[in-house]
């Protein structure tokens, strides 16, 4: 099961049993509310949407859905696959932190923070050319990028300059450090893709063994 929130910001944790202090990301997971249910018969997949977050203004189609649910409005809409939905997803009820427990791993995806156009040595970590022996003008140049007459052209996907960042990243493996179901927070150790109050998923991991062995 998934619960959507976003990233208030970086802090640290304090482990007083050893002293130990790590940094750590503070999440903040309102519940998510159950709006609606989607089936194999109907859809051709089976889901729940939730919905979350504070809503100022909303357009008729969101507003209508939220009114069919019979449940407050919310900023935003999203869609959680499940392998089968059962007696506790019904519609009106939340979905809280309270799912997770300290110790345990889970998943963060995100948006990552966008720094425009950017060459290849900072978006793809390229070497430099040599800062002298002759070399005035090119020391941040990409080099040769295709090939002589056969095929003559420049191969889809190679590695060049271009907008960076503001794409969706998954961080694996985070440890829950704490849990406060008062207000709705969540403290994960390390590090999580997006700025500051972006929208975050979190779940349960998928590959503990990794972390464990």
């Amino acid at each position: 099961m998934n619960i959507y929130g976003k990233k208030v910001g970086m802090s640290r944790w304090i482990n007083h049993s050893n002293g130990e202090v790590v940094a750590a990301t503070v999440l903040q997971c309102d519940p998510n509310v159950i709006t609606s249910k989607r089936s194999t018969d109907t859809n051709g997949y089976i889901a729940i949407q939730v919905g979350f977050g504070k809503a100022k203004r909303l357009n008729k189609p969101k507003l209508g859905t939220f009114k069919a649910a019979g449940v407050q409005p919310r900023k935003y809409l999203r869609e959680i696959r499940l392998d089968s939905i059962d007696d506790s997803h019904e519609v009106g009820s939340d979905i809280s932190v309270k799912m997770f427990e300290t110790g345990q791993y889970v998943d963060v995806s995100g948006v990552t923070v966008g720094k425009g156009f950017a060459g290849c040595v900072k978006r793809h970590n390229f070497k430099t050319q040599d800062a002298t022996h002759g070399n005035s003008l090119a020391h941040r140049a990409p080099g040769s990028i295709g090939q002589c007459q056969d095929p003559g052209r420049v191969f889809k996907g190679k590695k060049m300059a271009g907008r960076m960042g503001g794409v969706n990243r998954t961080t694996r493996n985070l440890e829950v450090l704490h849990v406060d179901e008062a207000k709705n927070l969540i403290l994960v150790k390390g590090a999580v893709p997006g700025h500051k109050n972006g929208l975050v998923k979190i779940k349960a991991a998928k590959k503990i063994k990794r972390v464990e062995g």
